[in-house]
């Protein structure tokens, strides 16, 4: 295998070395059951609506203690429709098939992002990438069964398919990301906004045509869901119902003045994201990279509920990690697997908490 191979072979291997032993850890914690099973965790929360989804159908609501109607329509398509089409396949519960489609998507992103890390720079700063992102003490939420790792594979590869100039297959995985969460709206915007200056500065047709390719899937589903809601804002009357919706981020603003001393360390968090943000532009990243990173970022900041979440709205914008891969990497070996060893230790710890408490992640 050539180098490039290796590392891709050894991130998705890391990424599911960090899973494991997370695995492992949860399992000593809720060995007893109480208060919940590790089973129970992995499936929870959005999961339970994604396999509610694959098995009857869209079309459920639940009304919550703070009166708002909570419906499915909230979340996109592609896991569940993978869910339903495993379950037909294997026998497997919808729920049992999320885990595998989250796992094995989570392997390929990791795969995806030192891909993109070698296409920039090289393989070792791709692995460590890679890396990183497989033990970010929000992390955790990566092994259960939701949307987040088929969105990254997604991304990922979507990012390195425009860097190689795969035009047509770069508009297909923008496709498929719009239809898989609401975040996929940043792919969708940087390869249709590469693919007109492409297309522009090159009059070649196969830009074009990933320009045209890249929005069908979210804005298949939004027409959709207006279609069955009956209201040109449809999707949106849905996120309302969840207080999920864009604001700006002026919910987030008051929620942080709620903090107390806490908030110093969001907005810390904060800053820190934008000094990262900042070094990809230093380091002369493509402006694709650049752009696509910045729209995960708004949209994660500027959503109105959920706040806990964000951490992990957050793990779309792995490219952040690329400046710390190639400052990390410039430094001796056993200092970085001393690194990532203490990185993986702490983001297991933390993940076990994390989602051992009572609220979704």
């Amino acid at each position: 295998m050539t180098s490039r191979t290796t590392a891709m072979v050894a991130s998705a291997a890391v990424f599911l070395l960090a899973r494991s032993l997370w695995l492992v850890s949860l399992l000593m914690v809720t060995r007893d059951g109480r208060p919940r099973s590790a089973y129970t965790i992995l499936t929870r929360w959005d999961g339970q609506w994604y396999a509610r989804i694959a098995t009857s159908g869209y079309g459920h609501s639940w009304l919550a203690p703070d009166g708002g109607r909570r419906y499915d329509y909230a979340f996109f398509p592609l896991l569940p429709l993978l869910e339903r089409a495993g379950h037909a396949l294997t026998g497997l519960a919808p729920a049992n098939v999320g885990l595998v489609v989250s796992w094995t998507a989570g392997a390929l992103a990791a795969a995806g992002i030192c891909a993109l890390g070698t296409e920039l720079h090289s393989p070792r700063v791709g692995f460590v990438a890679a890396c990183l992102w497989s033990i970010l003490p929000m992390s955790a939420v990566l092994a259960l069964s939701y949307s987040d790792t088929l969105l990254a594979a997604l991304a990922a590869w979507g990012l390195v398919a425009l860097q190689r100039e795969n035009w047509v297959t770069a508009g297909l995985l923008a496709a498929a990301a719009g239809f898989t969460r609401p975040t996929g709206a940043a792919l969708v915007l940087t390869v249709a906004a590469a693919a007109v200056v492409a297309a522009t500065q090159q009059r070649r047709w196969r830009p074009m045509l990933a320009a045209v390719l890249a929005p069908t899937g979210l804005l298949g589903y939004l027409a959709w869901v207006s279609a069955q809601t009956g209201s040109a804002t449809g999707y949106f009357d849905v996120t309302d119902g969840w207080h999920n919706g864009f604001d700006g981020g002026l919910s987030f603003v008051r929620w942080i003045g709620t903090l107390g001393p806490l908030a110093i360390a969001v907005i810390a968090a904060v800053a820190t994201l934008i000094g990262l943000w900042l070094l990809l532009i230093r380091d002369h990243e493509p402006w694709p990279v650049i752009l696509y990173t910045a729209v995960v970022i708004t949209m994660a900041l500027t959503t109105s509920g959920y706040f806990g979440s964000k951490p992990r709205y957050l793990l779309a914008a792995f490219p952040l990690l690329l400046p710390v891969a190639t400052r990390l990497t410039r430094r001796s070996q056993p200092l970085v697997a001393g690194v990532l060893i203490a990185l993986g230790l702490i983001g297991t710890t933390y993940g076990v908490w994390w989602l051992t408490g009572a609220g979704p992640p």
